[in-house]
């Protein structure tokens, strides 16, 4: 399990917004399992490696469509 200093802006089910505060690893089959606390609520959800997205962030070149 990593967790995170510095919780990760994140884009997860019907483009709400949430926040990562730890990842763990899935198996040697599956994706790793994220814990997400959405914005609206601050309800605890875990989500699959291909259920979110990192939000958008300059530092990495991540870009919402917009700005390509």
């Amino acid at each position: 399990m990593l967790e995170f200093k510095n919780p990760i802006p994140v884009i997860i089910e019907g483009g709400k917004e949430g926040y990562a505060i730890y990842v763990t690893n899935g198996g040697t089959w599956e994706n790793d399992i994220w814990c997400v606390v959405h914005c609206d609520g601050g309800i605890v959800r875990h989500y699959l490696s291909n259920q979110i997205k990192i939000y958008k962030n300059g530092t990495f070149e991540i870009n919402d469509k917009e700005d390509k």
